[in-house]
């Protein structure tokens, strides 16, 4: 009995997490043209962060960084 309960209690907490992964919508920066050009990578721990850099890239374009400043999609680089 235990075991069951046990079992169907692990596949509700999966259902649950991958439901959630579902749910989050994509960062609004995926949509900007050629941002990849326009950010620098940080390792914080063991993860890592895109940010904006305080100057434009040279191979950034000049519209792609204006959406990505004016729409503070990308947190700046510290």
């Amino acid at each position: 009995m235990i075991r069951k309960s046990l079992l169907t209690t692990h596949l509700l907490v999966v259902l649950l997490m991958s439901s959630l992964s579902f749910a989050l919508p994509a960062p609004k920066y995926l949509s900007v043209p050629h941002w990849k050009s326009c950010v620098r990578t940080v390792t914080k721990g063991s993860a890592k962060f895109v940010c904006l850099p305080a100057k434009k890239p040279l191979k950034c374009p000049a519209d792609s960084w204006k959406t990505l400043m004016d729409g503070h999609m990308i947190d700046p680089c510290k």
